[in-house]
């Protein structure tokens, strides 16, 4: 999930294209895949 106060849109670069479709575009827009993400907007789990 995105950062805090971080927009989603930013964040998931396929959500809009998801959204505005429907659903019938980029279904896996959520997925870890090349140019779906922008990974400095996205939380990382910190290490222990």
């Amino acid at each position: 999930y995105p950062l805090e106060k971080q927009e989603i849109l930013w964040a998931h670069l396929k959500f809009a294209e998801w959204a505005m479709s429907g659903g019938t575009l980029f279904p896996d827009w959520y997925k870890n895949l090349t140019g779906y993400r922008n990974n400095s907007l996205i939380y990382q789990t910190p290490a222990k």
